[in-house]
């Protein structure tokens, strides 16, 4: 009877240690973190300045848009774009299929809002798409720009055409729709692809 215990105490030692091993594997898998980009979020929204840099093309955005953002709550969505959230879906998509991409859109679709204003998987996956083309190792930002010929302003959003630079490739454009009011829990620039 001892025997028939102790294998069943390690039938079941052996159970939860997998059991473990599973969710600290799913949990490092998701490398988006919900309070670091409500913080990110926050910082944005606000008026503070961390030395973020403007995409060329700034000053004639700003004479133009209609709404209550300030240059800099444009401005560092942009940066915070095209330097930190691009390279990190980069990181973890650049060779994921349709079904990885989906699965990572459903698993942090609350997440994705925050960051990039995308709130449906099909625009998601075309961004993915499209940064698949870039070809490195890891994304580092060169410059950003303002298409100064494409703004395009209106009481309830201005739309702008933003183009990114990355270390070996050649310039990426991104529609960019800028809300006239502050949004707190998902971006205020919606970033989509150029068709």
């Amino acid at each position: 009877m001892d025997k028939k215990i102790k294998k069943m105490m390690i039938g079941l030692f052996l159970i939860l240690l997998i059991l473990v091993i599973v969710v600290v594997i799913i949990l490092q898998n998701q490398k988006v973190d919900s309070k670091a980009v409500k913080q990110d979020l926050s910082y944005i929204n606000n008026n503070e300045w961390n030395d973020e840099i403007h995409p060329d093309g700034m000053p004639k955005l700003v004479s133009l848009y209609r709404g209550k953002l300030t240059a800099q709550n444009m401005g560092k969505s942009m940066y915070y774009f095209a330097t930190d959230v691009l390279p990190t879906y980069y990181d973890e998509l650049k060779d994921a299929k349709d079904e990885k991409i989906l699965s990572f859109y459903n698993t942090n679709a609350k997440l994705i809002a925050k960051q990039t204003g995308i709130e449906n998987e099909q625009d998601f996956e075309t961004l993915i798409e499209n940064i698949q083309k870039l070809n490195a190792e890891h994304l580092v930002f060169e410059s950003f720009r303002i298409d100064k010929d494409k703004i395009e302003p209106s009481s309830k959003s201005t739309k702008a055409v933003l183009y990114i630079a990355y270390q070996g490739n050649s310039e990426i454009g991104f529609n960019v729709k800028i809300y006239s009011a502050l949004r707190n829990e998902i971006s205020s620039l919606v970033y989509s692809v150029m068709k």
